[in-house]
């Protein structure tokens, strides 16, 4: 969430390592002058650069109706059930999920693709996790641009840290 918009400098610099990546606007525009809508787009596009991916969204839970809510995207206000594909299992469980080959995962569902014509590389499912543990969102990311997806060897698990980060934010 973004209620505590007062403390995005402390966690971007003393938290995460996302001072190094966020642009030095960030701080500024997210507590000053920005929205909560236009904020949580500024999010995705600056974690949809830095993850090198093609579309990142977030999910926001809405307990009453038990449905995922997208932010942040041109999708924005869509909504999904809780339990659906690797964003709602991520909502639900906490879990933190990598899928490089989502057309031979059968969490992965298919017909948004199909719906939207597009073709699903690799995802990154990201819980977003209030003070305590109780699950609030997702953070995700879709078609890292590298043939291995997110996470390939060598990196060092550099995504996956990056992405936890990131949901500091969220």
């Amino acid at each position: 969430t973004w209620a505590d918009l007062a403390n995005f400098d402390r966690v971007v610099s003393q938290e995460t390592r996302l001072g190094q990546y966020v642009p030095q606007d960030a701080i500024a525009n997210v507590r000053g002058s920005l929205g909560r809508q236009q904020a949580q787009q500024r999010l995705v596009e600056w974690a949809c650069s830095l993850m090198r991916c093609d579309r990142a969204s977030i999910f926001l839970v809405d307990v009453k109706t038990e449905e995922l809510v997208i932010h942040g995207t041109s999708g924005a206000g869509t909504r999904i059930p809780l339990a659906a594909g690797i964003a709602g299992i991520s909502a639900t469980t906490g879990e933190y999920l990598l899928v490089n080959d989502p057309y031979n995962d059968p969490r992965f569902e298919v017909s948004v693709d199909k719906d939207l014509g597009y073709v699903t590389r690799s995802i990154l499912s990201v819980p977003i996790f209030t003070d305590g543990s109780v699950v609030v969102g997702v953070l995700q990311y879709i078609n890292k641009d590298h043939a291995e997806g997110f996470d390939a060897p060598g990196t060092a698990h550099r995504d996956l840290r990056m992405a936890k980060e990131f949901a500091m934010l969220a």
